[in-house]
């Protein structure tokens, strides 16, 4: 952990097999929070490779949006009035896609507009896959 004045970062260094199959994967994932404990970035690396940098941007205390390392938007939060209450995510190659809760309110699928799953998040190995797709594509 380390910290400077107004924020903190935190390093995770996991090392696994995701859920394919695939031989066993190194991941540097580092964390950085502000004061009010947000997430302001985070930096993914997989096996060595160059890191892929993610930026968060709020509105008071919900997550508004994500932002690559040069400040271009990724991801804007459809949201409700509570807090981290998310509907949906909307990005310029899919559009918008919805939030399909399970009974404990956890995500489990996203669904797009003609009412067809796009995502499916099945246990942890969901987010570890598609930061692996991320770095596999062109």
């Amino acid at each position: 952990k380390s910290s400077s004045g107004d924020s903190f970062s935190d390093t995770v260094v996991l090392h696994c097999s995701d859920c394919t199959g695939r031989e066993p994967f190194g991941m540097l994932w580092q964390l950085s929070y502000d004061v009010f404990g947000h997430r302001i970035a985070s930096s993914v690396a997989l096996n060595g490779g160059s890191a892929t940098v993610t930026q968060y941007v709020y509105n008071g205390d919900t997550l508004w949006a994500t932002q690559n390392a040069s400040g271009a938007l990724m991801d804007a939060y459809i949201g409700g009035d509570q807090a981290n209450q998310f509907f949906a995510q909307s990005d310029s190659s899919n559009g918008v896609l919805w939030y399909l809760n399970d009974h404990l309110g956890s995500v489990r699928a996203l669904m797009n507009n003609s009412g067809q799953a796009t995502d499916s998040l099945a246990g942890h190995c969901a987010e570890l896959l598609r930061l692996l797709e991320k770095q596999d594509s062109p």
